[in-house]
């Protein structure tokens, strides 16, 4: 039987909370606000399209429903193309 050694541990290793932390603001305080906000609104128009047919499910006994739901995916298509149409031509330009 080996004898039992008292285990070392260090704060501040590669996976230290307060590290990883700093890292990632470091690589946020470089995007600008305008990115910021275009990521933002397309994580939207994302929430439009994937929840809007769920609510047109759950509210199946309205009459508008499948109107509302179809205006949803609309508004949430148009605020994902325009971000990126926002982005593409503030890449090339």
């Amino acid at each position: 039987m080996l004898p039992s050694r008292p285990v070392r541990r260090t704060i501040g290793g590669p996976f230290d909370a307060a590290r990883i932390f700093q890292i990632q603001v470091t690589m946020e305080s470089g995007t600008k606000i305008a990115e910021r906000i275009e990521e933002a609104l397309r994580e939207i128009a994302v929430l439009f399209i994937a929840l809007a047919p769920l609510d047109v499910f759950l509210a199946e006994g309205t009459p508008q429903a499948v109107r509302n739901g179809l205006i949803f995916v609309g508004v949430g298509l148009m605020i994902f193309v325009v971000t990126l149409y926002v982005e593409r031509k503030r890449s090339s330009g």
